[in-house]
C-alpha cells in the first residue's frame, strides 16, 4: 500500500499557517483526508493553534468482504506555553464527528494536558 502525502506551511508574522493532504490509492478506491492547522506564536516557542481536518477513508467489512467509504470531521484547539526556563506546558481540546458504519455517526471529545522538561 503506498500513501501519498503532501505539506505546505508559511510563516506570516506571528502566524504559521500548515496544510497537509493524504492519499491512500487501492483498488477499490481511494481514500482522502487533508488538514489545515493555523498557529499564534506568543514568543519564540508559546504558541495558540486551531486545526481542523476531515476526509473520507475506506474500510472493509470482514464479515462480508465488503468496502464501505467512511467519513469523518474534526476540530482541535491547542496551547503550549513556558511555565519555566526549563518546563512547558500543554493543553488541548478536540471534537470529532465520525462516521463508525454507513450513515451511523457518534461525536467524539478529546483533552489532553501535558507537561515538558528541556534538558
Amino acid at each position: 500500500m503506498n500513501i501519498w502525502t503532501g505539506t505546505v506551511g508559511k510563516y506570516i508574522g506571528n502566524y504559521y499557517f500548515l496544510w497537509r493532504g493524504n492519499v491512500i490509492p487501492d483498488e477499490y478506491g481511494t481514500s482522502l483526508s487533508m488538514s489545515l492547522q493555523t498557529r499564534r506564536y506568543f514568543g519564540d516557542e508559546n504558541y495558540l493553534a486551531v486545526a481542523v481536518a476531515g476526509g473520507k477513508s475506506l474500510n472493509y467489512r470482514d464479515s462480508t468482504e465488503e468496502v464501505v467509504t467512511l467519513a469523518s470531521k474534526r476540530i482541535t484547539l491547542d496551547v503550549y506555553h513556558d511555565i519555566t526556563r526549563l518546563w512547558y506546558g500543554s493543553a488541548g481540546v478536540g471534537y470529532e464527528y465520525e462516521e463508525i458504519r454507513p450513515d451511523v455517526f457518534r461525536d467524539h471529545w478529546t483533552t489532553s494536558v501535558g507537561v515538558e522538561k528541556r534538558f
